[in-house]
């Protein structure tokens, strides 16, 4: 998966930017790994949704 071609959005109070890598919320900025992006990405979206380890750990490319 590739986030830097998601649009932003948000998960609770913190505004998820994937194509910068970045979360940000009440001013506070935090850059993440592009592998946790990737997860983080997947994971929004599919709300509601119980997500077992081995999907998303073969989007990010930790499963091998």
């Amino acid at each position: 998966m590739d986030a830097s071609k998601q649009t932003p959005f948000c998960v609770g109070d913190w505004h998820v930017d994937p194509a910068s890598g970045r979360m940000t919320h009440n001013g506070r900025d935090i850059k993440l790994q592009p592998r946790v992006m990737d997860v983080l990405v997947y994971l929004a979206g599919r709300p509601g949704q119980v997500v077992p380890e081995k999907s998303w750990r073969q989007t990010s490319g930790l499963e091998g």
